[in-house]
């Protein structure tokens, strides 16, 4: 009786991993697969409730509970991991909107706009949260450019 059920555990356990192989492997080919183009560490802000539902530079309105970014020059559409230095935590944004501009004391935009001088990346208020940094307003973080 043992040795029956030993020969059902290891057909059953060997059919299980089968298909755990099989379904990693489906998997695989299904998922986007990213390459880093480069990294580069800077300092960075987030931007929420003042321009949500505005138009971006890509064309489409700015959802502040998504994940997306505004930098200053890269191609919009480009994909970036961004990972906080302080907390190691990681979030994938994409750049939808330039940015970020200088502002008054009470939070608003500068006319006409003016670059941030020591800033080059806004990150959406749900994609700051994520990473912790919405309490502090800015933090140090790390961006790897992401490629297909």
């Amino acid at each position: 009786m043992a040795s029956e059920t030993m020969r059902f555990m290891r057909r059953y356990t060997g059919a299980c991993f089968f298909l755990l192989l099989l379904a990693a492997f489906l998997l695989s080919l299904l998922l986007p697969r990213f390459r880093v183009a480069g990294v580069e560490e800077i300092v960075t802000s987030w931007y929420g409730g003042a321009f949500h539902g505005r138009l971006t530079a890509s064309g489409g309105r700015f959802n502040m509970l998504s994940f997306t970014a505004a930098h200053r020059t890269l191609p919009l559409g480009s994909w970036l991991r961004v990972t906080d230095l302080s907390s190691g935590r990681q979030v994938i944004v994409q750049v939808t909107d330039r940015g970020p501009y200088q502002t008054d004391r009470r939070g608003r935009v500068i006319r006409p706009l003016r670059p941030h001088p020591t800033r080059t990346l806004d990150l959406s208020y749900l994609a700051a949260h994520v990473l912790g940094i919405k309490e502090n307003g800015v933090s140090r973080i790390r961006i790897e450019r992401l490629e297909r």
